[in-house]
């Protein structure tokens, strides 16, 4: 942080060293006051380059300081797991979103910002307390993946068409009858799998497609 660097080291003092040449500066770090490592990184940093007929790079404070708070206001803020943000992942996990989905969805909406990872981590540490979510985990079983390439007039090795079945299977498994559901059945599913984010729509979920859609048309 640049308010620590420079109760450590003299900036003015840097910057007339930096005119003498960048290794010169390094090289009288003792002068200076603090670690050549310091020095190195700082310069690193926040140098500017500054035109003239020869044209240099030169440590210069008051740019240095700019350009310090800028990297600061670029850095992604940390947000921490409250127990609102908790609150809304275990209604997703249980509602069967995947993590990636939750995470999309809420910086979508902007309601938080925590990486998949970060829930994938909670997760595990619920079930460390002995908590049952990861049980929600929609491909808690699947440990591989397989890549093929689909033939002519083959509909069903399309990647959508599997990926379709795949979140219907979640409610309707191979074997099932479909006499067996009712139409109040087929309506749950149909709400559940158009209310849930998709990657392929920038974590919009379909039903928000479908009314930004609708109001287009009319």
């Amino acid at each position: 942080m640049r308010e620590i660097f420079e109760k450590s080291i003299n900036c003015d003092e840097l910057c007339v060293h930096t005119k003498l040449g960048i290794s010169v500066a390094i090289g009288n770090y003792g002068q200076i006051g603090v670690h050549k490592s310091t020095i190195s990184r700082e310069l690193k940093r926040n140098l500017t380059y500054v035109r003239t007929a020869l044209g240099s790079w030169q440590y210069k404070p008051d740019y240095a300081q700019k350009y310090t708070e800028d990297r600061r206001k670029r850095k992604p803020k940390r947000i921490k797991f409250t127990k609102d943000v908790e609150q809304c992942v275990c209604e997703k996990i249980i509602d069967e979103w995947s993590q990636e989905q939750i995470s999309g969805y809420a910086k979508r909406h902007k309601l938080f910002s925590i990486s998949h990872e970060r829930i994938y981590q909670f997760i595990l540490a619920d079930k460390e307390k002995g908590g049952q979510l990861y049980k929600q985990l929609r491909h808690q079983h699947k440990k591989y993946c397989k890549r093929y390439f689909a033939h002519p007039y083959h509909s069903w090795e399309r990647g959508l068409n599997e990926n379709t079945n795949g979140l219907i299977r979640q409610y309707i498994p191979k074997g099932k009858d479909f006499a067996d559901l009712s139409d109040a059945d087929i309506i749950t599913i149909q709400e559940k799998l158009n209310s849930r984010p998709r990657k392929s729509l920038g974590f919009a979920t379909p039903n928000e497609v479908f009314e930004k859609l609708q109001k287009k048309a009319s």
